[in-house]
């Protein structure tokens, strides 16, 4: 009852004036709020937003499943699908394919999407959610990933964290956004790595292909035929106008590298100086 009033509150006021500390003077002055189950892409956007925060500040926000979550603070970030976002004023089945919302409330910070149940770093799981929490750590933290790996994360020192007036809806604009990782599995030609150096290098490439939004709202099909590559709608559990436009995509061919035949290429070696 007392989150209830509380929101009710913070949503009246909110036009007027939404401040929501996360970090002030060096001390965490809020809490994270998940679904009690929450779904993958909650989990890790949770996650990536508490250690992007710590980068910052040195302070690590505690992260809680709503139904055991603490009446204090009131700051609080609520981070996908609970019923205080419903209420917040966000249409959240309305969203779009990977759409997300961001909106800050008296001392409450929403960041919500359209998400699939897949892993959070399977470039074919919808992932609005988490497209939400880059944008923040983009737009008020300075955040910027420049390569893979914890070297490769650039995030300004600050001992305070605060988030102002947000209200923010966005979407990836291509349907299908994908980059070659660089890593060539076989043998002959990637040297240098031990398995578990490969392995880990493999998921730090992941992680930073997920935080420039890699990814796709609709699953790629790889080669029918021709080098096209045939798109099929993502799972989705909702809408006539996913259903319309699942209707208008046939297929795409995505691939962008030109196909050489093979031997030698005079023109090409001329250009290269050879």
């Amino acid at each position: 009852m007392r989150t209830a009033c509380l929101l009710a509150a913070l949503v009246l006021t909110s036009a007027a004036f939404a401040e929501v500390p996360l970090v002030v003077g060096g001390e965490a002055r809020a809490i994270v709020v998940v679904p009690a189950e929450p779904a993958p892409v909650a989990q890790y956007a949770a996650e990536e937003l508490v250690h992007h925060v710590a980068k910052a500040t040195g302070v690590t926000l505690p992260i809680f499943p709503a139904d055991v979550a603490p009446d204090e603070p009131d700051a609080r970030v609520l981070i996908g699908r609970l019923p205080e976002t419903y209420e917040s004023g966000i249409d959240v089945d309305a969203l779009d394919e990977e759409e997300a919302a961001i909106l800050t409330a008296g001392e409450v910070l929403f960041i919500v999407g359209d998400d699939g149940d897949g892993e959070a770093l399977d470039p074919t799981t919808r992932a609005g959610t988490l497209w939400g929490v880059y944008e923040l750590l983009e737009r008020e933290l300075g955040v910027a990933w420049m390569w893979p790996g914890e070297l490769g994360i650039h995030v300004p020192a600050s001992d305070t964290v605060v988030i102002g007036d947000l209200d923010l809806q966005f979407k990836p604009h291509l349907l299908v956004r994908r980059t070659r990782s660089g890593i060539i599995g076989r043998e002959s030609i990637t040297h240098g790595f031990t398995e578990e150096g490969l392995e880990a290098y493999r998921h730090a490439q992941e992680v930073f292909l997920r935080r420039h939004r890699q990814g796709a709202t609709y699953r790629v099909v790889e080669p029918v035929r021709g080098g096209a590559s045939r798109v099929v709608p993502a799972p989705r559990q909702r809408g006539a106008r996913a259903a319309e436009r699942d209707r208008r995509v046939e297929c795409v061919d995505v691939r962008l590298e030109p196909r050489l035949p093979r031997g030698d290429h005079p023109p090409v070696a001329a250009a290269a100086g050879g």
